[in-house]
């Protein structure tokens, strides 16, 4: 226990798992002498005989100068059950100061909180939330709302609830989900919502009117109860339903999504746009393909750096096919600025993969994309990265007008044979084998010829040198455009889960 001193005015304490009656009044009553002068409180618990009565208390002691409290539990399952003369508790005169407020891995009855002024608010439940008979039960999003609400000048929230969602199915009811609009406010510059409950539909009227998010430069939405389109009777909107919000948010940098493993239907002529010009990170992980190919689609982003993409096959798809390779002119990639990107062809637990010929549209999505600033490429896949794959990735970067800047490739794949690959040379035929430094000096030559034979004027220097050494000793001498290429062992395998 480390308790404040007169000029710091800040504590921490934690209640011992086993103490005797003495020793915890004793603990608690130097707890509620020193918490008038706090600037911040945190308490790390497991909560025991007389813990709601105490914190009663604490929440009872005026403490003018407070601007933080965190309330966390040991072990992430309790639930806090006041007692019924507790109606409310009403933080706005006790701790008129405070700005920030963080319960993690306890069950907090938030209904009764009444609290403003918070800039920072994190909230994560615990896994008591997956009982039915929980007090959050069907409440939750709606009580987020309502802080979101009150408190004007909120600037960070964090939300975990539900584990994400995980596999769970969507909640019953449309009840029991938060209005997109209400869980966010103008205030607001980082939210991270993992499985928040969010409805994203809204009336014919205010499609064309997006939430007002003129602050908030980052965005994390992990889970499927934050996925659109879970909470209504069809997904058709879904997509416009994300790109609405995202359109709401002129000055994001940092977008991340995560777990939204359900397919969506969209016609893509109907695809919307959101214009964020400030954009500079994109991470897609354990998506559905459908996710990833509306998303990037759906982007405008010249300023874009960095673009990851971890797409999960869990449930098939009904060609075998990773069609989110593939850009149309309908839905373009056209990431100018993009620095790096990174492709994971992800989490095969369900015994799933995509066809082998999947990754020949490498080539297409390679080709097809502007990739004019691209220096690093990272391409990783189980079992499915063939010699054949490997060797289209090689044609279309031995383009030198394909990803121009291009300084490193890295490819993490099985070492040992991709299942059966009878068939494939229908597709491309494999041809002789390279190890990383063999492609390395095999990318560097096509590219520097391709590079003369499409500049007129290079061409004529470099004929008018012909037959003496300087076209080598010039080529030898450019190192900063030479291309580095890594070969590595996959995830899976290396995680001893190559034997699917």
């Amino acid at each position: 226990m480390w308790l404040p001193s007169p000029t710091s005015s800040t504590g921490s304490t934690s209640r011992p798992v086993a103490e005797s009656d003495a020793s915890r009044r004793a603990l608690d009553h130097l707890v509620l002498t020193i918490m008038h002068r706090c600037i911040a409180f945190e308490y790390t618990c497991q909560i025991g005989i007389g813990f709601t009565d105490f914190l009663l208390a604490i929440f009872g002691v005026p403490a003018p100068r407070l601007r933080r409290f965190c309330l966390m539990a040991d072990s992430g399952e309790d639930e806090l059950i006041f007692p019924e003369r507790a109606q409310t508790i009403d933080l706005r005169t006790t701790w008129p100061m405070l700005r920030e407020l963080c319960f993690e891995g306890i069950c907090f009855p938030l209904h009764l909180l009444r609290v403003i002024g918070l800039e920072r608010l994190r909230l994560i439940p615990g896994t008591c939330n997956l009982d039915e008979d929980c007090q959050l039960d069907q409440s939750f999003a709606h009580i987020v709302a309502e802080l979101v609400r009150t408190n004007i000048a909120l600037k960070e929230i964090e939300i975990g609830y539900l584990d994400g969602g995980g596999e769970y199915a969507p909640l019953e009811g449309l009840e029991s989900y938060a209005p997109v609009d209400t869980v966010f406010s103008p205030s607001l510059r980082s939210v991270g919502f993992t499985g928040m409950p969010m409805a994203y539909v809204v009336p014919a009227h205010m499609i064309d009117h997006p939430p007002q998010l003129t602050n908030l430069t980052r965005l994390s939405l992990v889970g499927v109860l934050t996925c659109p389109g879970m909470a209504e009777e069809n997904d058709t909107g879904a997509v416009a339903g994300l790109v609405r919000v995202l359109s709401g948010a002129p000055q994001l940098e940092d977008l991340e999504i995560s777990d939204w493993i359900h397919s969506i239907s969209m016609a893509t002529a109907l695809l919307p746009k959101a214009r964020l010009p400030y954009l500079a990170k994109v991470h897609l992980t354990d998506m559905h393909p459908n996710w990833c190919y509306h998303i990037l689609g759906a982007l405008d982003a010249p300023s874009l750096l960095d673009v990851y993409l971890e797409v999960e096959y869990r449930y098939g798809t009904s060609n075998g096919l990773c069609a989110f390779f593939v850009p149309t002119p309908r839905m373009p990639w056209r990431f100018p600025s993009v620095v790096e990107l990174e492709i994971v062809i992800g989490d095969y637990s369900s015994g799933y993969m995509p066809s082998l010929a999947a990754g020949l549209e490498c080539e297409q999505m390679l080709r097809r994309g502007d990739w004019s600033n691209l220096e690093y490429l990272t391409i990783c896949g189980h079992k499915w990265l063939s010699n054949a794959v490997l060797d289209v990735i090689i044609d279309a970067l031995s383009d030198g007008s394909v990803a121009p800047c291009l300084r490193s490739l890295t490819i993490r794949r099985c070492h040992t044979p991709p299942r059966s690959v009878e068939g494939l040379g229908v597709f491309r035929p494999n041809r002789t084998e390279r190890n990383a430094s063999e492609t390395a000096d095999y990318l560097n030559d096509k590219r520097y010829s391709s590079t003369l034979a499409s500049d007129p004027e290079v061409c004529e220097s470099s004929g008018a040198e012909q037959g003496s050494d300087e076209d080598e000793t010039r080529y030898d001498s450019e190192d900063d455009e030479q291309i580095e290429v890594e070969f590595n062992e996959c995830d899976m395998c290396s995680r001893g889960g190559g034997s699917l």
